[in-house]
């Protein structure tokens, strides 16, 4: 959880100029979704593909002052060693699926939160961090 207090003002500021990707979520997020879809689109001329897993697509839960409640997936989530892509070329549209789960167990109280999401990626021995937008996360 402190690495993504960490994260926050790299989350909030929007895309590095470096960036080889962005990533989207939907504006506005409900609890009582079981999951939802993480765009990717790809801004490099040319491509590459950067390499991640599935433990390494995460999101992160604030509350309205920016302190972290929620991380997902954290060091007791078992993840199998499944091998992604993401295809980093520009105007290339990937998608990854978020499990929502998490913030119905977490029982939060009711109202608005913030999410963002963010991927570690392998760049040959290079590690490089995809941030996404800042969406609101609504808990009735």
């Amino acid at each position: 959880m402190r690495r993504a207090a960490l994260l926050l003002p790299l989350l909030l500021s929007g895309k590095p100029a470096d960036a080889p990707a962005q990533l989207f979520l939907p504006g506005l997020v409900t609890s009582t979704q079981p999951r939802i879809t993480l765009r990717v689109k790809g801004l490099d001329t040319p491509g590459r593909t950067l390499l991640t897993g599935l433990c390494q697509v995460r999101y992160t839960v604030f509350d309205r002052q920016g302190r972290a409640l929620l991380g997902y997936p954290n060091r007791s989530t078992r993840c199998a060693e499944v091998g992604l892509g993401v295809n980093t070329a520009r105007g290339a549209w990937g998608a990854f699926t978020l499990d929502l789960s998490p913030v119905c167990a977490a029982r939060l109280l009711a109202g608005t939160y913030l999410m963002t999401a963010h991927i570690q990626a392998q760049n040959g021995g290079a590690r490089v961090t995809l941030a996404s937008n800042t969406a609101a996360l609504r808990v009735p």
